[in-house]
């Protein structure tokens, strides 16, 4: 290789491909880059001159060195530079007999007249480091000259040997860099020159400073003094535009979302013909009629496609407090690679913060479509489940997933919100206490609903359990309120942290959750009817029941004919429940027990969804005519007909809604039909998500998952639900989901690397030929022993072809 001020002649270019692309953005947003975008700030572009020295060189090919000194000069003055401040300067470096000696004339013209000879101005020249990049060869330059600046080091200049003799570098104060060398000591900031000329005789130069204190590489890798973007405690769902094009905060109505989003898990394999089937239950307990339901929870360090249905069985572990950490790969295997390279870095990094890391995986490397998010406690704990991963297990803890999207993005992410069977003791206490914008949401709900009810709704869900305030939760007129009021605050929980709805469903009382979320309803306004409808309800006569029945829909109608039974909902199937006079009920469980089918008596007050409900309807319907109505913002599909809703945004639709059948069974088909490819419920427990996993057996690659658990620790597994959504490609706000994170050093992704060299590896390379590939076993093509000779002569004063056409003002391209 040539080097641009070395001894020997021009002995040719070593050809390259390939170049950085380094971001630049305007200097007077250094600041507000380091306090909202948290970008790394290496160095600033002080000033830059370009000109043309084509009409005063000596010949076509031959540069000048008046052009070149000029543009120098141009470059301090734009940049308000001093010549004596530049203490390095980035060679372009032809590695020409002419080209060499005219660019250190000129920088020492320019630089070095005024230096102190015992200060000389450091050149070199990444060509001699990576070889000649062709039009990427001035960005290279620019780049390695911005990282000497920021880290306070100049690399080397390789294959410097002794001085070329038309370059007296004493003379002119230079000095090549021939090891890595410190920055020179002294108060200045440390100021840097780049050069580039072109074969048309452009020529350019750019000076290069420090970046403002506190913008650039700090220990760790952050930005000192300064943090990422951090939640402020305000969240809600993205609000509904108003009729007048205003905003109203008080509506809920969410945009669709369309970034990416993951795999990832949560429901236990309940029964067929589970709980939430209609009003009324006592919690997920009507729902466990299978084998495996019960106690039984999710396993840890399953795939979405190995643990049936696209569940992930992995969650974070017990106190919740771990930070996700996300890896993604173009498949598992390039999950372990990514995961082995990050546990060697972090093994020599042990006070490496969780929260910096942790974020920095997330924020600053594009995720691939194959992903893992880790939770681990403890350092030792996060290495081990890396290693794990290397190692091609998947380790307790983490959630994995393909993303379903096209182009690795995300495919749509329905909600799921329950109906009256799901409630639970105590649900949300946990996550009010560790999540302000949850607590905060959950305050103004029940701000809003307190009133309308008998005594404070918090009180009720929380109740200490045996006591009089806890058999509350079991009676209808506060039971619809408060999975109203937790499956809201979860919504805007989810929503502060980045992840919104594609499609939105709610189960009978859950629909008004649903609507309130895609902005039909005011907060104010869904709190009034989920009240009242409550409330109503429980004024009826309490009597009739609902049954749970192993069959489908069209198995079950018929034997109603002519009976005080209706068909209440539909949730799978071969999962249906029925709902009117106790007798008439019970006859119909009778037969299909005795035809060998699973039944199950669900434990309600009142038999809804039935003509039991008729009396109270005329009044519910003058409530609801009271209230103000807009259309959906998001989608939602209608748990009265099982399809997009149509009517939800009228008076009517909720009198229905009151009496007929759920068709919570056709809605998840037509979710599917919609492409959803994950399910969170948003409730206490995993009632609909067991429901719809088993419904949608023909979606393997689905995602179903819950936000809440009974029996399990409320952080955690909000935190496995939203790495789910994650894994299964949607894209959060990670400044919200990790605050106080900040960017840090990480290593960079590990390369797949294929072989496309034209040889064969052969003995001779492999044993370390002097003309094997550096860094591999490879054997280097061989020049011709032909040579031809310049063709149309030398160029003036060289040993150069000259070139064969001339050149074209304008035409020139900086190398």
């Amino acid at each position: 290789m040539s080097d641009p001020v070395n001894g020997h002649d021009g002995s040719g270019t070593p050809w390259t491909d390939g170049g950085p692309a380094p971001g630049a953005r305007p200097a007077a947003d250094v600041l507000c880059l380091r306090s909202e975008d948290g970008d790394r700030i290496h160095c600033v572009i002080r000033g830059s001159a370009v000109n043309n020295d084509g009409q005063d060189s000596d010949g076509t090919a031959v540069p000048s060195p008046r052009g070149q000194e000029a543009v120098i000069r141009a470059a301090c003055a734009a940049a308000g530079t001093a010549p004596d401040d530049v203490r390095y300067v980035e060679l372009h470096g032809t590695g020409t007999r002419v080209g060499d000696p005219v660019e250190a004339a000129a920088l020492g013209a320019a630089y070095g007249v005024s230096r102190n000879p015992r200060d000389p101005l450091l050149v070199g020249s990444a060509k001699t480091n990576v070889g000649h990049l062709e039009g990427a060869a001035g960005i290279t330059g620019l780049l390695k000259a911005g990282l000497a600046v920021a880290h306070g080091h100049v690399p080397a200049s390789l294959g410097f040997e002794t001085p070329h003799p038309r370059i007296p570098l004493d003379d002119l104060r230079l000095r090549v860099v021939t090891g890595l060398l410190p920055w020179p000591r002294d108060r200045r900031p440390r100021c840097a020159g780049v050069s580039a000329f072109g074969m048309g005789g452009t020529n350019a130069h750019l000076l290069l400073a420090e970046a403002p204190p506190g913008a650039g590489p700090g220990e760790g890798g952050g930005l000192p003094g300064t943090e990422a973007p951090r939640g402020d405690g305000r969240s809600s769902l993205p609000a509904a535009r108003g009729r007048d094009g205003g905003t109203d905060t008080s509506r809920a109505g969410a945009p669709r979302a369309t970034g990416p989003g993951g795999a990832g898990t949560a429901a236990p394999a309940g029964g067929a013909h589970g709980a939430a089937a209609g009003e009324g239950g006592e919690g997920a307990d009507a729902v466990r009629t299978g084998p495996d339901a019960g106690g039984g929870g999710l396993g840890v360090g399953g795939s979405g496609a190995e643990a049936g249905g696209g569940v992930t069985r992995g969650v974070g572990p017990g106190g919740g407090g771990s930070v996700p950490w996300v890896l993604s790969g173009r498949d598992a295997a390039d999950i372990g690679r990514q995961a082995a390279r990050l546990r060697d870095f972090l093994a020599a990094a042990p006070g490496a913060s969780a929260e910096d890391v942790g974020y920095s995986l997330a924020t600053t490397r594009t995720p691939l479509r194959h992903r893992a998010v880790v939770f681990a406690d403890g350092a030792d704990a996060r290495l081990a489940a890396l290693d794990a991963l290397a190692a091609g297990g998947r380790p307790a803890g983490t959630v994995t997933g393909v993303a379903q999207g096209p182009d690795g993005g995300a495919a749509p992410i329905a909600f799921l919100l329950p109906g009256q069977g799901a409630q639970r003791l105590g649900a949300g206490r946990e996550l009010y206490a560790a999540q302000p914008v949850f607590a905060a949401a959950l305050d103004e709900i029940c701000a809003r609903l307190d009133p309308l009810l008998d005594r404070p709704l918090r009180e009720v869900m929380w109740a200490r359990p045996g006591s009089p305030e806890a058999a509350l939760l079991d009676r209808t007129a506060f039971t619809q309120p408060a999975l109203f009021a937790l499956s809201v605050a979860l919504l805007r929980l989810f929503a502060h942290q980045g992840l919104a709805p594609d499609q939105l469903i709610g189960h009978s009382v859950g629909e008004i959750a649903a609507a309130h979320a895609a902005g039909v309803l005011s907060l104010a306004d869904a709190c009034t009817l989920v009240a009242a409808r409550g409330e109503l309800m429980q004024r009826l006569p309490a009597k009739g029941a609902m049954a749970a029945v192993e069959a489908a829909e069209d198995e079950v109608a018929p034997l109603l004919d002519g009976t005080a039974v209706s068909v209440a909902a539909v949730n799978g199937p071969r999962a249906t429940v029925v709902s009117g006079d106790e007798d008439a009920v019970e006859a119909v469980a009778a037969h299909w027990r005795a035809e060998g089918r699973r039944t199950r008596r669900l434990s309600v007050s009142h038999a809804f969804h039935s003509a039991h409900m008729d009396p109270m309807l005329d009044t519910f319907a003058a409530v609801a005519e009271r209230l103000d109505y807009r259309p959906p913002v998001t989608p939602v599909v209608s748990g009265l007909t099982g399809r997009p809703a149509e009517g939800i945004d009228t008076p009517g639709h909720w009198v229905r809604q009151v009496r007929e059948p759920v068709r919570f069974h056709d809605g998840l088909r037509t979710l599917r039909d919609l492409g959803c490819a994950t399910y969170l419920e948003l409730g206490p427990d995993a009632v609909l998500a067991s429901l719809a996993r088993e419904a949608l057996t023909g979606l393997p690659d689905a995602a179903f998952t819950a936000a809440l658990r009974r029996g399990r620790p409320e952080t955690a597994t909000a935190a496995a639900a939203l790495a789910t959504a994650h894994a299964q490609g949607r894209a959060l706000d990670w400044a919200a989901v990790i605050p106080g994170g900040r960017r840090t050093d990480l290593p960079t992704r590990v390369f797949l690397r294929r072989r496309h060299w034209p040889f064969p590896p052969s003995p001779e390379t492999e044993s370390g030929r002097r003309d094997a590939v550096p860094g591999t076993a490879e054997r280097a093509p061989q020049p011709s022993l032909a040579v031809p000779a310049p063709v149309g002569g030398a160029a003036p004063g060289t040993t150069e072809p000259a070139p064969r056409a001339s050149r074209t003002a304008g035409s020139s391209t900086c190398h």
